[in-house]
């Protein structure tokens, strides 16, 4: 068993393949049809009752499931015949087995091996003619392969799957296969036995078809975009802020000033997409982790794409209307967003006393609006402006060796009367009671 598994085809799926090609999909002289649109699930209209999963199972896998299961309600177990391949669609694809009350069967000259077994293991009658084989995970790196097995045992427990499959799982290499003889899975309850399902009943309407994200599963590469796939919450979140992306974006193109002296706001968004899109593919190796960066994602695309705020009173206009005429062009933000900066250096928050914040930084140009107030700095040199007026003014820097600047100094110079101690990273700018 592996994250992502190979695929490996059976002789005995070529063989039904090249039947089906050569016959136009037709058997018993055209009465029944065998259905391929489902991979890798087989439908034969013949046995309806009858679903055969043949071949890798894949992270499209999950969604044919449900698909075939809302086309072809009457089915009622699920024969098994593959070598394995990813875990993360096949642990879904077992839950949806397990709610719809679906029996399982490995049947004679067949094998279930490696992420298949969760498969078998879902059902609520299970029953074996063909091989049962369960090994080791292969994965990317040791925290990938943590978590993978936290959700293999939890999977096991749910299932009412003895501990000692977990343990045989544990001890096979993954170049090995551990296969159950016909004593050893009645003994450990692996075959035999009624269950219930998740639900006490099932109709076509209850089995919900998972959303598509807004990439192909087929091409799913890393354990984000894997789990993404297997999860229809995770699926549905990627859609929506697909939806969203694509406005924001958009509107990102609609200006062609500078920001930073080098990037217009379509480059700088550009590269703030490559960077949130690396972090998330480097560090969430959860569910829960992508749910936050999910939201995270939305809350600032929804402000740049919708809110006035995002290149109105908070960007373009205030600069236009700097009584120096410097061309400096800044971004904003809103206070939901408050954590993010526009730029490419970091700065350091500070508190004024009506609540609102603002940032200073050591960067050519870092500006953060802060609700009714906003403070930025550029060139060495302080600005403050407010968002109703758009009125800014200049605020020098201390002179070297100079760390306070006097409350009068800086109500003068501002129109603002702060009073609270400000430390910015190795400087302090302190304003006298």
């Amino acid at each position: 068993m592996n994250l992502r598994g190979k695929p490996k085809l059976s002789t005995a799926a070529l063989a039904l393949g090249l039947a089906v090609l050569f016959s136009g999909g037709l058997t018993n002289g055209g009465s029944a049809r065998v259905i391929r649109d489902f991979t890798p699930f087989v439908y034969d209209t013949d046995r309806p009752e009858e679903l055969l999963l043949e071949g890798n199972i894949g992270a499209v896998t999950p969604v044919s499931f449900a698909q075939v299961l809302q086309r072809y309600p009457q089915i009622a177990f699920v024969s098994l015949q593959s070598a394995g391949g990813m875990l993360y669609a096949a642990l879904p694809t077992a839950r949806q087995i397990r709610s719809a009350g679906l029996r399982s069967t490995i049947p004679a000259g067949a094998v279930c091996h490696s992420s298949c077994a969760f498969l078998f293991f879902a059902g609520i009658e299970r029953t074996a003619e063909g091989e049962l084989g369960v090994h080791q995970l292969k994965a990317g790196n040791q925290a990938s392969a943590q978590y993978a097995l936290a959700d293999v045992r939890a999977a096991l427990k749910e299932y009412e799957i003895p501990d000692e499959v977990f343990d045989a799982l544990l001890r096979t290499p993954p170049e090995r296969m551990h296969v159950y003889s016909p004593d050893q899975m009645r003994r450990l309850g692996l075959i035999g036995g009624s269950r219930p399902p998740h639900n006490a009943w099932r109709s076509a309407a209850a089995v919900a078809v998972p959303v598509a994200p807004s990439f192909d599963c087929v091409n799913a590469r890393s354990r984000a975009e894997k789990l993404i796939c297997a999860n229809a919450e995770l699926a549905a979140r990627d859609r929506e802020l697909a939806k969203i992306y694509a406005d924001a974006r958009e509107r990102s193109t609609r200006y062609e000033f500078t920001f930073s002296e080098a990037q217009t706001p379509a480059e700088w968004f550009s590269d703030n997409t490559r960077t949130e899109w690396r972090w998330r593919e480097d560090n969430c190796l959860d569910a829960n982790c992508l749910l936050k960066w999910y939201a995270k994602r939305k809350a600032l695309l929804s402000w740049l794409a919708y809110s006035d705020d995002a290149y109105g009173d908070y960007g373009i206009e205030s600069v236009r209307q700097l009584r120096n005429g410097d061309t400096i062009i800044s971004y904003g933000m809103a206070t939901h967003t408050r954590n993010v900066f526009f730029g490419s250096a970091t700065g350091e928050f500070i508190t004024w006393p009506d609540g609102t914040l603002a940032v200073l930084s050591e960067s050519p140009l870092l500006f953060i609006a802060t609700g009714q107030k906003s403070y930025f700095e550029a060139g060495g040199a302080f600005w403050y402006s407010t968002i109703r007026d758009q009125d800014a003014r200049i605020v020098s820097f201390p002179p070297e060796g100079d760390t306070c600047m006097s409350k009068n100094d800086f109500v003068a110079r501002t129109s603002f009367t702060p009073s609270d101690l400000a430390l910015v990273r190795d400087q302090t700018i302190c304003v006298e009671r």
